[in-house]
């Protein structure tokens, strides 16, 4: 991994001299840069075919030799996004690597656009269909019901205007009111009507109580 080259050349200029060295000797401070250097270039080119890759290695350590940052966005083919929210840094150790997630970021945004459009679209077809069941099952049965009691009401209505106890003609108008308004006019149809047809009996209740069959 590029920490554990990277930890290599701190110890070969640790224990090493890189200096004072005579023509034709190889500087092992040197060799051990190189190595690290091509790390982080083939590091780098492992993510050019990526829709995301790394732009920037940097470590971070004071008393480290190579300190520092190095750009290695021509190898990997990305470059520093324009808004921070699209960086990503992984960090191990001392080490630091700083991604361009510009792509990913988006193709999560899109997904979640699409799963939020999905759940909408859901919840409108469930409410539709509770809706035309509700109105199936409850509201058309209902109004059925109602529509033949104002049928009903109108021939009990038809019966007090005969007997006598007529009242408006415009009672079933638009305006009449809700059902129960009318189902209280109903009922007290009723009871006129019932009231109106104990008048008009000539006997009461003690008289045909008190009369023999053949009176009768």
């Amino acid at each position: 991994s590029l920490w554990r080259r990277a930890g290599d050349v701190k110890a070969v200029y640790q224990t090493e001299t890189c200096t004072g060295l005579a023509d034709g000797v190889t500087n092992p401070c040197e060799v051990a840069w190189e190595q690290y250097r091509q790390s982080i270039f083939e590091f780098g080119s492992f993510y050019k075919d990526q829709p995301y890759g790394p732009y920037k290695v940097c470590i971070d350590e004071s008393d480290h030799p190579l300190e520092g940052c190095w750009d290695i966005s021509s190898e990997a083919r990305s470059f520093e996004p324009t808004r921070k929210s699209f960086r990503l840094l992984v960090r191990s150790n001392g080490l630091i690597s700083i991604f361009d997630w510009a792509e990913p970021t988006k193709s999560e945004a899109r997904v979640g656009l699409v799963l939020i459009t999905l759940v909408i679209v859901l919840m409108c077809g469930a409410c539709t269909l509770l809706n035309y069941s509700a109105s199936e099952l409850a509201v058309r049965p209902l109004e059925r019901m109602l529509t033949s009691i104002k049928n009903s009401a109108k021939a009990i209505f038809s019966s007090c205007d005969a007997i006598g106890a007529a009242e408006d003609d415009d009672e079933f108008g638009p305006e009449m009111g809700s059902e129960v308004a009318l189902l209280e006019r109903v009922v007290k149809k009723i009871a006129t009507l019932a009231e109106l047809s104990q008048k008009k009996n000539p006997w009461d209740e003690a008289d045909l109580f008190g009369m023999k069959n053949e009176e009768l």
